[in-house]
């Protein structure tokens, strides 16, 4: 099944730009992006600036995604706002790196290139997927598929990342994932993807951000949204802080991610029958269940537990990809072609702003108070309450609604 799925996809050339571009853009995240607090501490930084950076850069990444949903909502064509937002991108990582802890001024030259990175990117992956969406949407496409070649970029820059911090500096990888920005913005000049959105109001003749949010399942949705991207956020800002802290060297942590992406290619493939048959609650469940355990297990890991790192790191392909998945399906799925821009740039706002700032705040807060292991701990329970009351909710909506059917009329 999967191999004429995937033989299909591959005959459709007006396809490969779209897998060319995702092999480009998940294999810029995972150079620098899962690295970045470990090159804070690098930089003498201690865990209260470390979430202070982390909080400050998003509230850019709240405010940046609504502003530029409400921009782009009167761009017909969006092609070249994202060619600015990559070029500007490139150029972030750049000034990140010439950022050096021997400079009286260094946390304030971190603070405003980091601020500058940041949402540079929040813009261009809110961008990228917005046409990736809109473009799969036209072309009936299978984003499952597509996203598999963003896991193959993830496994081969993965590695290739911590053998560069490993052996070289951090200022060789900001370099690199400068290059990958350069380009993915000449692709993106050449490309013919769908940057124009449909012309005229969606189907129902509303298009106001009143009308956008109607409904208890968009409202549930970006809660749910919410809560795991701060819970993402905490993982990513002290997981690889705590795991080289117990001796584990980046090298290690570089091939834990090439596990993780490799296995992220089953999962990619399987996203659509997982979400077409159980619906985007099933992927949250999944997402919520895989943090759990992870956490749970980073809490007791020891020095020299490789295998039990690589078994932990290949759960995230679980967590945040498939959260990805997850929220594309429902895009794709629950909102119209003409606010798809505006829809991703609300939830880049809820997942990426809102949340990655309440997970380093209150993540930070809870580090410094109680200790990494504690805080996963805690974490990891948290999470699966969540879950169970994700699929309660669930549960209760299916049947409440075989009830309504089953009734007289």
């Amino acid at each position: 099944m999967y191999g004429s799925r995937i033989f299909n996809d591959l005959e459709r050339k007006d396809l490969w730009i779209l897998k060319i571009l995702s092999f480009l853009q998940t294999g810029g995240l995972v150079i620098i992006f899962p690295f970045l607090p470990l090159h804070m501490k690098e930089l003498g930084l201690d865990f209260a600036q470390i979430s202070f950076v982390q909080s400050l850069t998003s509230i850019f990444d709240t405010l940046v995604p609504l502003g530029l949903g409400y921009v782009s909502a009167h761009f017909t064509n969006i092609r070249y706002l994202f060619i600015g937002c990559l070029l500007m991108n490139a150029l972030s990582s750049l000034l990140l790196a010439q950022v050096s802890s021997t400079s009286t001024t260094m946390f304030l030259e971190y603070i405003a290139a980091r601020t500058l990175l940041e949402t540079s990117r929040s813009c261009c992956l809110n961008l990228f997927e917005s046409v990736n969406l809109m473009t799969i949407k036209t072309k009936h496409a299978d984003y499952g598929i597509q996203k598999v070649f963003g896991s193959i970029g993830g496994a081969v820059f993965g590695p290739l990342s911590g053998y560069l911090l490993h052996n070289y500096s951090f200022e060789t990888t900001l370099h690199l994932y400068s290059i990958l920005q350069v380009v993915f913005c000449l692709i993106v000049c050449l490309s013919q993807l769908q940057f124009e959105k449909a012309e005229g109001k969606k189907e129902n003749g509303d298009t106001d951000w009143k009308s956008l949010l109607r409904g208890k399942t968009i409202i549930g949705f970006l809660a749910v949204s919410l809560f795991l991207g701060s819970l993402w956020s905490f993982s990513e800002t002290f997981l690889f802080i705590h795991l080289e802290t117990v001796g584990f060297s980046r090298k290690d942590l570089g091939q834990s991610i090439a596990v993780s992406t490799v296995i992220g290619i089953l999962v990619s493939l399987n996203s659509s029958h997982l979400l077409d048959n159980y619906g985007w609650q099933a992927g949250i469940t999944l997402t919520l269940v895989s943090y759990a355990v992870r956490l749970g297990g980073y809490a007791i890991i020891s020095k020299g537990e490789y295998p039990q790192l690589l078994f932990l790191e290949s759960l995230k392909c679980l967590g945040n990809p498939l959260m990805m998945l997850t929220a594309g399906f429902f895009i794709k799925n629950f909102v119209s072609l003409h606010d798809i821009p505006r829809f991703q740039g609300l939830f880049g706002s809820v997942y990426f702003g809102v949340g990655k700032g309440l997970g380093s705040l209150v993540g930070g807060s809870i580090v410094g108070y109680c200790g990494t292991k504690l805080s996963f701990q805690m974490s990891s329970l948290l999470c699966m309450m969540v879950a169970t009351g994700v699929c309660i909710s669930f549960r209760s909506t299916i049947a409440r609604k075989d009830g309504e059917k089953d009734k007289p009329y």
